[in-house]
């Protein structure tokens, strides 16, 4: 807690990869339409590890420090997600934005 209104957050994360397929919908010059699709989950490591850094300011105060929270979330990918690779490693990086209100009450 940096202040009553900021907090920051740092991490490990953990993924888990539990299924992966390619579908691809092909518009033909006839009119005709193709649907193709592959399971592709032997292409891809089932385990992935990244490191996130998060920041959250309360908007305001509803119920004793507890009101509308805004998240700003970066998750920097570490692990390279393509089995046997051979190139540079290919990561995932995400950027997350959210919103939260607690609806918990305060012991009272």
């Amino acid at each position: 807690m940096v202040s009553e209104k900021f907090w920051l957050g740092t991490g490990p994360q953990f993924s888990f990869n539990t299924s992966a397929k390619n579908e691809y919908d092909i518009n033909l010059q006839a009119g005709d339409e193709l649907d193709y699709f592959q399971e592709s989950q032997l292409e891809w490591n089932t385990f992935d590890f990244g490191w996130a850094f998060e920041l959250t300011y309360n908007l305001w105060d509803i119920r004793g420090g507890k009101g509308l929270n805004v998240n700003l979330r970066y998750t920097l990918g570490i692990t390279d997600i393509i089995k046997d690779n051979p190139g540079d490693a290919v990561t995932n990086s995400v950027f997350q934005l959210s919103f939260s209100f607690p609806f918990i009450k305060d012991p009272e």
